[in-house]
């Protein structure tokens, strides 16, 4: 009877221990999730500054050696050519009707690149445009 006791003992302990223990299992504390996503974010943002300063310098280059892109305007079918311009820096809300005119009539004028809401360096960035839709949002500033 002894042994039966000790061995549904003994039994009754490890079944006890077999569901208990993923309780033993390490949890990260919330500091650790922060500081792993934080990681993740920043390893990202990496990337993306990354393949930012590829285009740019691919840009450059075109600028510097007075070349064409390869790159198609959609609405006037030109080569886009390559530009540089001042980063505005801040919230910049255009209207309605603007920001359709654009999409509809002069995509590729990229007169200035947008930098976002912190001032950051550099203060200039270099831009694929096409003449015909600069050329085209001027025609549509003075009619407003």
């Amino acid at each position: 009877m002894i042994v039966r006791g000790v061995s549904v003992g003994i039994l009754s302990a490890i079944l006890c221990l077999y569901m208990i223990s993923p309780l033993f299992v390490t949890v990260p504390m919330p500091a650790d999730i922060l500081r792993e996503k934080a990681n993740e974010e920043k390893k990202k943002d990496k990337e993306r500054h990354e393949a930012y300063r590829r285009v740019q310098e691919r840009i450059r280059i075109l600028f510097e050696e007075k070349l064409e892109g390869s790159e198609i305007c959609q609405v006037h079918k030109d080569n886009l050519k390559p530009d540089r311009v001042a980063i505005a820096y801040g919230l910049i809300l255009h209207s309605q009707e603007y920001l359709e005119a654009q999409k509809r009539q002069f995509p590729n004028s990229n007169r200035f690149a947008y930098g976002g809401c912190v001032v950051r360096k550099p203060e200039v960035a270099y831009v694929l445009f096409c003449t015909r839709c600069r050329e085209e949002e001027t025609r549509w500033k003075a009619q407003q």
